[in-house]
């Protein structure tokens, strides 16, 4: 060996050049990856915020094209329904509610489970999900409904009006459900925030079980909005959001029933 030769000095420095160098290229590699997928994500949630604001904006345009005809509530309505299946091209759909425009503007399914929790209106895996009539209910014609939708962060669809209700205070007020037998016309009475879990306690599809959230609800949630308390005999929809991210909590609507157009 050569006197002061140290091959581990030698072979040493050199492995850590080529280790820095890899690091580097590894960096370079997952920034280049990251700012891809980011510009990737980036256009799959405009061009998903696009449709959605688009489904809204057209389904209102159907809303305010009957409204304007001079026929009854039966025949508004199901004019309304024809455009909506025919436009969305599936006759899954059961009806549609409608606060007015700026507010919720979404068709609704009823089915004997929930599996449009997190799927469109042809069963394919949607995280935004599809607006539906509890399975509970036999028919958005009970005296006491319960509809449940998705608050979204980012798009102003499904029920994000209520979710974000001191935003869309004033686009929620009034609630308007297009059936087959006619138009069922509600007006906002409650709006309250609980604990999911707790409020899963409770059915609010049926008039008791209502009642009974309406009381303690007072005391175990958020009250955004109260106009009045609960009355014996008076027919009642209410909307509730689905968890939150953190599935944590939800906002749930009380509207009670004003007027049916037949």
């Amino acid at each position: 060996m050569v006197e002061g030769y140290n091959p581990f000095i030698v072979y040493g420095g050199m492995f850590v050049r080529i280790f820095r160098r890899v690091c580097f290229l590894l960096f370079v590699v997952v920034f280049l990856v990251g700012g891809v997928y980011s510009i990737y994500m980036f256009y799959v949630q405009s061009g998903k915020e696009n449709a959605l604001r688009k489904e809204t904006e057209k389904g209102f345009n159907f809303v305010r094209e009957v409204q304007k005809e001079n026929k009854s509530g039966k025949e508004k309505s199901m004019a309304l329904l024809e455009k909506l299946r025919k436009d969305r091209g599936t006759d899954i759909i059961k009806g549609y509610l409608s606060t007015g425009e700026g507010g919720i503007q979404e068709p609704f399914v009823h089915t004997k489970d929930d599996r449009f929790n997190r799927k469109n209106l042809f069963e394919q895996y949607d995280d935004v999900g599809t607006v539906f009539l509890y399975k509970e209910n036999n028919s958005p014609m009970d005296d006491v409904t319960t509809y449940f939708g998705h608050r979204l962060d980012n798009y102003n669809a499904r029920f994000t009006p209520i979710g974000k209700y001191n935003k869309f205070k004033d686009k929620v007020q009034n609630l308007d459900i297009f059936i087959e037998e006619g138009i069922l016309k509600y007006k906002l009475v409650y709006v309250v925030t609980v604990s999911s879990n707790w409020y899963d306690k409770y059915n609010t599809w049926s008039s008791s079980g209502l009642k009974e959230f309406w009381k303690d609800a007072r005391k175990k949630g958020t009250i955004l909005d109260s106009f009045e308390d609960f009355k014996e005999g008076q027919k009642y929809a209410v909307l509730s959001t689905c968890s939150n991210n953190a599935g944590s909590f939800v906002t749930v609507a009380v509207y009670k029933l004003l007027d049916f157009e037949k």
